[in-house]
Order: structure tokens, then C-alpha cells, then sequence
């Protein structure tokens, strides 16, 4: 017998285990690269509305996904907007709240050469392990 083989691991083990490490780093990248988690300084739009009527409000920042702004007292505030409340607008300038309007947010230009160049990484990998 030869004491210098390495024992044989098993292959399929071994795929398994390289793809579910794959499929995780996939998850971590997508949850670093998604702007849908919720903030810490969030507040629900009805209470938005209370604190713009009470005037407490002292700037905002419109996005069609979210509205962020600054209270009087600089704590800042993230919350969701209304699809179609038209009376927001006339609200905020009857009330001297600072508006600017932002536009949608679009995805970096690195989140969509990861998109784009995954699916050839993953072939070429599959390609260089048929290989061996």
C-alpha cells in the first residue's frame, strides 16, 4: 500500500458543498446590494402626516419609494409614501416644510456588471470542473 496517497474525498460532497457557498455569498451580496431594508429612524406616513400638520417637520426629500426628511430638532426620519395622495404637496408648502424632489433611485453600475457577468462565471467554473 502507498502511504503517500491522499485518501479520496468525496466528489460530491465537495460539489455540494462549493455550491452552497456559492448560493451564500450570492444571498450576502444581494441582502449588501438591496435598498429595501428598513431604516432605524423609520416612522409610519400617518405619523409623518401628524408631524407635518403639528409643524414639526422641517425638511423632506420626495422619492416615488420614500420620503426622508429632517424634524426641527435635526433627528432625521425615513417613511413610505401614499401611491396617490395629491394632498401632500399642498401640505408641506402650507406648512413652510423644505421640499426636494428626488428621482428613483437605479441600481449601481457594479450590482449590474455582477448581474450581468454571473451567469458566464458560474458556466465557466461548471466548464473547468468537467474538466478534471
Amino acid at each position: 500500500m502507498n502511504d503517500e496517497q491522499e485518501p479520496k474525498s468525496n466528489p460530491m460532497l465537495r460539489n455540494m458543498a462549493i455550491w452552497s457557498a456559492i448560493i451564500v455569498a450570492l444571498l450576502v451580496v444581494a441582502s449588501i446590494f438591496n435598498g429595501s431594508s428598513t431604516p432605524a429612524n423609520g416612522i409610519t406616513y400617518s405619523s409623518f402626516r401628524d408631524k407635518v400638520e403639528a409643524g414639526e417637520v422641517k425638511s423632506v426629500a420626495v422619492a416615488p419609494d420614500r420620503i426622508s426628511g429632517k424634524m426641527q430638532n435635526d433627528e432625521t426620519f425615513v417613511t413610505v409614501p401614499l401611491p396617490n395622495d395629491s394632498s401632500l404637496p399642498s401640505l408641506l408648502i402650507e406648512k413652510g416644510v423644505v421640499v426636494e424632489a428626488k428621482a428613483e433611485e437605479q441600481p449601481s453600475l457594479l450590482l449590474i456588471l455582477v448581474y450581468q457577468a454571473l451567469p458566464f462565471l458560474l458556466i465557466g467554473k461548471a466548464a473547468d470542473r468537467k474538466a478534471w
